[in-house]
């Protein structure tokens, strides 16, 4: 069996900070108000991207590290 290497999806912190207040409602619902701030410390930080929630081994600055999955378990 082949195995494959999955990546979670990740977004850019400077790309979210360029984005409206409406629109960061619209992501991040009830933490719309606060997610500005959130983003601006994270970036203070060095931090770069913010990941899918459950990816291990998650990196703030490169993203996701990659998951092993058999081809077999994908379909």
């Amino acid at each position: 069996m082949n195995n494959a290497t999955t990546h979670h999806v990740s977004i850019s912190i400077e790309g979210l900070l360029n984005k409206s207040d409406s629109l960061l409602q619209d992501l991040f619902g009830s933490f719309g108000p606060d997610i500005r701030t959130e983003l601006e410390d994270r970036k203070e930080k060095g931090e770069l991207l913010i990941g899918a929630v459950g990816c291990i081994g998650f990196c703030p600055i490169n993203g996701c590290p990659g998951h092993e999955e058999s081809e077999a378990d994908n379909g």
